[in-house]
């Protein structure tokens, strides 16, 4: 049953990782936000349900499941926590988590608003090379592109 739940929380994370490309960064990049990298939905969104399964997983007793709060979380034995309050702490991590990185991304958008920060145009937030040494000299995907001959036939290279 262990080896099932877990596959199982792994898949469904990877659907809603998809799914939230799919769907939800569109919808949220038309509202403004701007994810360059897409780790909300590649950490975020799996590591929230993660949290949320782990809290639940908690809940879980002998007489329902091979493996209980009671017995695969031998440290809080002398923690005096019931399952229901080891539940509540599990939510709770999964709210400071998400309050330290909504404040943190809230900050961070403010400080590269600041006049003397390096202004990035929206097209090319995602490109490091203007701000880190990238050792792929010439594959800047702004450059334009040189035609490649092959025999007789010119072939455009694409970034």
């Amino acid at each position: 049953k262990a080896v099932v739940s877990t596959q199982s929380t792994g898949a469904i994370g990877g659907v809603l990782s998809s799914l939230g490309y799919a769907y939800l960064h569109p919808f949220l990049e038309d509202a403004g936000f701007t994810d360059s990298a897409g780790v909300q939905m590649l950490h975020g969104i799996p590591g929230m349900l993660g949290g949320l399964f782990a809290a639940l997983a908690c809940l879980a007793d002998n007489t329902n499941y091979m493996f209980s709060y009671n017995t695969q979380w031998t440290t809080s034995v002398n923690c005096d926590r019931s399952r229901g309050q080891q539940f509540g702490y599990g939510i709770g991590a999964i709210a400071v988590s998400l309050a330290i990185s909504i404040v943190g991304g809230l900050i961070t958008g403010l400080i590269i608003r600041l006049p003397w920060t390096p202004g990035v145009e929206r097209q090319d937030m995602i490109i490091d090379h203007d701000f880190w040494n990238i050792h792929d000299k010439g594959h800047d995907p702004r450059e334009r592109r040189k035609p490649v001959v092959l025999g007789n036939i010119n072939v455009e290279t694409k970034a």
